[in-house]
């Protein structure tokens, strides 16, 4: 098979649809140590996902290579994998997404006096130049899926996209409430988010949960034992909601989707 080819059928597997892109994009951004994200959104993500963040930024000379599958910094030798803590780790998140995209990264790393941009599209990647840039990072990804119809065709209605990036963001939401978020909407701002300062990234703030879902009786849990920890709130039974569309779970902060855990929390109130 052509590189391009592998390109795209590896990208099958990070890119599902534009919500699995905003996912990419937050990790990259929360690794770069950012307490501004900001995202944007056009036709549910199909025409244009924008993710601007003031993290540490990317150096000039690794501008080149950020499109190359499986290029990190985070891990040099397997043994890595037992003490990671970042929250993207493969460095295959822009490989793909270029392989299914219009791609631009505008960049200005924190020692470096000016930004650069860089570009990939059908014709490849672009040569560096010079931006207007602040300290931080913007990934602008235009047009998903343009080049493999048969992808697009199994996406939904922008609404739906839509929707579905939302609730991956309400997760993010919840566990960095030391970040500040602002989320866009075909050129509105539907959200806005302020740093919560005596709140710690990785850790359920009730604040932020009141801030999101309004004031309900919550219940703090905190257990340490066995090797692990487990903290965050319950809702008061009397509260209790058939579905469990606000029920979120993260390990080692980041959010996670796990039937276990999830039934084992409902037979505790069983």
């Amino acid at each position: 098979l052509t590189q391009e080819v592998i390109n795209q059928i590896a990208a099958g597997e990070v890119v599902e649809r534009p919500a699995s892109v905003v996912k990419e994009l937050l990790d990259n951004a929360i690794d770069a140590k950012a307490t501004q994200i900001e995202i944007k959104v056009r036709d549910g993500g199909m025409e244009l996902i924008e993710v601007s963040d003031n993290g540490i930024g990317i150096p000039k000379k690794n501008l080149s290579e950020i499109f190359l599958p499986h290029t990190t910094s985070k891990i040099s030798k397997i043994e890595d994998l037992n003490t990671l803590l970042s929250m993207g780790f493969r460095g295959e998140a822009l490989s793909t997404i270029t392989s299914v995209s219009r791609v631009h990264v505008t960049s200005k790393y924190e020692d470096e006096g000016i930004g650069n941009l860089v570009m990939f599209n059908e014709k490849g990647q672009s040569d560096i130049r010079s931006a207007a840039k602040e300290q931080g990072t913007t990934v602008r990804v235009e047009n998903l899926f343009y080049n493999i119809p048969a992808r697009k065709k199994y996406l939904k209605a922008a609404s739906t996209e839509y929707r579905k990036i939302y609730e991956l963001l309400n997760r993010y939401f919840i566990v960095y409430p030391n970040i500040s978020f602002k989320l866009s909407k075909d050129g509105k701002e539907v959200l806005s988010l302020s740093a919560l300062k005596d709140c710690v990234g990785g850790d359920i703030c009730k604040e932020r949960v009141e801030e999101m879902y309004g004031k309900e009786e919550l219940v703090g849990i905190k257990y340490e034992g066995n090797g692990m920890k487990i903290k965050g709130y319950s809702g008061h039974p009397s509260s209790h909601k058939s579905k469990n569309a606000k029920q979120f779970i993260f390990v080692n902060s980041r959010p996670v989707t796990d039937r276990g855990i999830m039934r084992a929390v409902y037979e505790g109130y069983s």
